[in-house]
Order: C-alpha cells, then structure tokens, then sequence
C-alpha cells in the first residue's frame, strides 16, 4: 500500500481538517456549485432559508395544478435526485424542504417547481457549509432530538412529518425529515411516533459505537419539546386517548426502562429538529443551523441543557 498523505476528497464531499481547533469538516462546495450550473441557477439571488414560509410552500390558488411538461418533469426530478445526495450527505438544513420535493415526483405542480428554485437560492449562499466534528473532549456523547410537524403542512393526506437529528459530540451523524405512516390524531401522538424513530436510530448508533470500542454506560438523552408525549412513552398505562396507537411504536417504553435512553424536555425554540420538520423564518432558522451542522460550541451546548428538563 502507499500512503499519499490524509485524504481531501471522498465520494465528493471534500474534507477539510484544522488540527489547531481540533475539527473536521465535511463539505460538498464542489459538488453543489456544478448542481447550480446545471439547473443554471449560479446568478440566482441567495436565499436566507431553504423553505419559505408563505409563497412556495402555501397553497395559494392554482399552484397545484400540474402543468409540468415532459422535459420540465424530467428535470424536476433529475433536480431532486441531486438535492437528495447533499441531504444525505452534509447537508441537514435542507431535508425538510427535499422532503417536500420529492413527494412532488410524480407530477410536480407549479408548488413544487417554485419549492425547488427556492433551495437552489439558498444553496447560492451557502456553498461552502457542511459538517463540522469538533475534538473536544467533553462533547464525546450520544445525544439525539426529535420533533414532528403534526398533520404536516397543508398536505391532504393529513400526514405529519417527522424530524430527527443523532449526535455524537458536536457532529451530527445521522438525521431525517420524513412523512410519517399514519394519521396522527393529536400532537402528542405525532410527537410520540417521531420519538420512537428517533430511538431506532439511538441504539443503532450505540451498536455502533460499541463495534468501534466506545461503550455507553449512560443512558442517550433524546430531547422532545412535547411533555405529553415524554409522559406517554413514560406511562405504562393505556388510555382511551392512545389505545389505537400501533404496539410498534410503544416499544420505546421498553428502551426508557432498561436505560437505553432517556427523554428530556426541550424548549421548542431550542429544537434543532424542528428544522427538519417545516418551514421557519429566518430568525429561528439561522439560530438553529449551527446545531444542525455541528457548529456549535460547548458554552452552546451547555445553554441547551440548562433549558431542558429530565421526565
């Protein structure tokens, strides 16, 4: 074998260390500026967030008609199967607007197509962001964020999103923004589906980290800004209100008793998730970033905890 040095590239995302800070950064800049060239998008006008709150994402008259032609379909979707691999890859902020993208693949209607130029416009301002994993000793935990968007965002099958986030220390590691299965009938119930999707992927994670030597003896905090739904997943009992709920997703009461996990309060203005589960202004939105892309620092973290309460 030959050794050619650290690598700076790998499945075109573009690695960037700083051993002085002690970070690694993971970045597609590359990457997304040929995607604004191929959708012709590079003189666009930057946009403040992925999704606007109104105009794009609201059902305003006529905007659901499809009126897409073959070739503009085509590249409606060719657009989505490439924002698809940013999301996946370094790029959280964007899952929940790709995720309103691609329920649009089949027939996107003039919605979907303006949705779409809309993250090509943030994109255009936001090149060069990407992951960033901090060295910090005092980061090396396991914590993960949950929130849901109950009977989603004007959509008729009433679905709700959910949104998740996994952390190890400062950098995110995995992380979804999705429409849920079933038709929440309350937001305890769609903020208690979103919890049990985000404890699936807290002790995947924890298997994993067992594999690479790290073993967890605490139990993984998982913040939710709903106390309902922590009582719920905390309450053995079945009541009228929840009795109809699928058994699949009452298995994170199991996870809290064997201390698996351990759900916390989060106020909803602290929620990174809820990034991931529908539009928000650019206020929230940028204050929430950094926790999305693991660009926070401990004082940052710390400010989190202190705001967050153990049920």
């Amino acid at each position: 074998m030959t050794h050619n040095g650290d690598a700076e590239q790998v499945l075109g995302m573009r690695i960037t260390r700083d051993r002085t800070m002690r970070t690694l950064k993971l970045d597609q800049q590359l990457y997304i500026e040929r995607l604004l060239s191929d959708f012709n998008a590079t003189t666009s006008k930057p946009a403040s967030t992925p999704s606007a709150i109104t105009s794009e994402t609201g059902a305003s008259e006529g905007d659901d008609n499809t009126t897409a032609t073959d070739a503009e379909r085509q590249s409606y979707q060719a657009l989505v199967g490439s924002l698809q691999y940013a999301t996946i890859a370094t790029r959280p902020d964007i899952a929940q607007a790709v995720n309103f993208l691609a329920r649009g693949l089949v027939s996107p209607t003039h919605r979907h197509r303006a949705a779409a130029w809309r993250v090509l416009r943030y994109l255009r301002g936001t090149t060069s962001l990407g992951l960033t994993f901090a060295g910090t000793d005092g980061l090396r935990t396991l914590v993960g964020y949950s929130d849901a968007n109950w009977a989603g965002l004007g959509e008729e099958n009433a679905r709700s999103i959910s949104g998740w986030l996994v952390k190890v220390g400062s950098g995110p590691v995995a992380w979804s923004s999705t429409q849920q299965r079933m038709v929440g009938l309350s937001v305890c119930e769609s903020e208690y589906v979103a919890a049990t999707l985000a404890t699936q992927q807290i002790i995947w994670s924890r298997g994993v980290l067992s594999d690479c030597g790290i073993t967890l003896t605490k139990s993984t905090p998982l913040f939710c800004d709903c106390r309902s739904a922590i009582q719920l997943a905390s309450n053995q009992k079945i009541s009228q209100r929840t009795k109809h709920i699928n058994v699949r997703y009452h298995f994170i009461r199991e996870r809290i008793q064997d201390g698996t996990i351990a759900m916390n309060w989060l106020r909803s203005e602290d929620q990174p998730a809820d990034a991931l589960t529908k539009p928000l202004g650019p206020h929230i939105f940028l204050r929430l970033r950094p926790t999305l892309l693991g660009c926070e620092d401990t004082n940052e973290v710390q400010h989190s905890q202190q705001h967050s309460t153990n049920i």
